[in-house]
């Protein structure tokens, strides 16, 4: 069984991967600064491995990247990675014992943590549906390679680099459930993520609020500019005093009521 690590980058972003020997990775570097010879060069002289891959692209767009591995891979299973985290050392051996153990599953649901010495989290083992799936990270997701056969990809036209910032991660697993493939909730913590708050300011942008907006039409249909609506009455007390509320209220009202499709 082959688990390899697709990790994506940008310009300077090579220089901060770790990796370890046991893994193998194919690592997608969209450079846009112009310093492609002096990161290749720091790719052969730091990174390059035999369990090492590293692709070049000039295309701008977190998803575009994302799907760039997954047509690239080559691994039995595939975990979606940054830069930025750091695999725990004992991740490989815990994650092989979970997909033996639990077969039947298509893609699992990982999880990491700020505290490098924390291993387990208290969410418990559970079948993800359309709703529950919506908390789910991109960097812990771990997939058999029968979702990148199906044709399953991240929509490019959500996630960094592009006007809807968010909302790839909830996307690409509906997606894969609504062709049928099962994802598990685990509780293994297998990587250390530095604190980031960034999926709380859904807000402060009229694209982050459009983002939320267009992520549920897409899953959803016509429902989902309902939910939308639903999510944004939920969530009113997160930006009522933040000066933000008229600029929700003004995209909401454009993207969910009026804006066709």
């Amino acid at each position: 069984m082959k688990i390899e690590v697709l990790i994506s980058t940008m310009n300077e972003g090579l220089k901060n991967i770790n990796l370890v020997n046991y893994w193998d990775y194919l690592i997608i570097h969209q450079v846009t600064d112009n310093k492609n010879v002096e990161y290749q060069l720091f790719y052969e002289s730091v990174l390059a491995s035999t369990n090492v891959r590293y692709i070049q692209m000039d295309a701008v767009g977190l998803s575009i990247s994302r799907n760039k591995a997954l047509e690239n891979s080559v691994g039995d299973f595939l975990w979606i990675m940054d830069d930025d985290v750091i695999i725990h050392d004992d991740a490989f051996k815990r994650i092989c014992e979970l997909i033996e153990k639990n077969c039947n599953y298509d893609v699992f649901v990982l999880n990491h943590s700020d505290d490098v010495n924390i291993k387990k989290t208290n969410k418990k083992y559970r079948e993800h549906n359309m709703f529950s799936s919506a908390s789910i990270s991109s960097i812990d997701i771990l997939m058999n390679r029968k979702l990148v056969e199906s044709g399953i990809r991240f929509d490019r036209r959500f996630g960094l680099g592009t006007t809807l910032p968010s909302g790839e991660e909830y996307i690409f697993i509906t997606d894969a459930l609504k062709k049928n493939f099962c994802v598990l909730q685990t509780d293994l913590v297998v990587s250390y993520h530095p604190p980031f708050s960034s999926g709380l300011d859904f807000f402060s942008s009229e694209n982050k609020i459009a983002a939320k907006v267009e992520m549920f039409k897409r899953i959803f249909g016509f429902k989902g500019r309902l939910l939308a609506i639903a999510f944004f009455i939920k969530k009113f007390p997160k930006y009522a005093f933040s000066g933000s509320f008229n600029r929700v209220f003004k995209v909401v009202l454009k993207r969910a009521l009026f804006r066709y499709p």
